[in-house]
């Protein structure tokens, strides 16, 4: 039987970069470089990001987090704009149509899987896919981060 602990891995930004380069579109791109630089979670987090929560002045993205808005102050958070992923971010901005309320768009379908579209990208980029698709591309960003920054601070973004 497989634990928990058999279901984690760090994706190598390698890996990651093969993943990124097999993305059919920005919108794609994007979904996979919040997950793993912006450490959001997929989908709550990443479906739900508005336009006018991406701050390019102030460099933040203001995150609302459904799994955790029950806490006192887990309704929100903000993360920063991380360089790897403002020029994903301005991409996706110059491809929006006009008056887009969301950063993600097309993927909003509630019949979409991004699971099993994540999936078949990874497969196609020749990466074995890793247990846990979402999950283990936000863990990884949170290993790289504890290395840089305090813990509090990484556990608030």
């Amino acid at each position: 039987m497989e634990s928990a602990q058999d279901r984690k891995a760090f994706i190598d930004p390698l890996d990651f970069a093969k993943v990124l380069n097999a993305c059919p579109s920005t919108e794609w791109k994007l979904i996979f470089a919040l997950c793993r630089h912006g450490g959001l979670r997929c989908p709550g987090e990443v479906v739900a990001l508005k336009w006018q929560h991406v701050n390019f002045e102030a460099g933040t993205i203001l995150v609302h987090s459904p799994k955790t808005e029950h806490h006192e102050g887990g309704a929100q958070r903000l993360v920063p704009l991380f360089a790897e992923l403002k020029p994903l971010f301005l991409q996706a901005f110059t491809e929006a149509p006009e008056g887009a309320e969301y950063v993600i768009g097309r993927s909003r379908d509630g019949g979409v899987n991004l699971r099993t579209h994540a999936q078949r990208i990874i497969e196609r980029a020749g990466v074995t896919p890793w247990p846990k698709l979402f999950v283990n591309l936000r863990a990884s960003r949170a290993t790289e981060l504890a290395g840089e920054h305090p813990g509090h601070v990484c556990a608030k973004w």
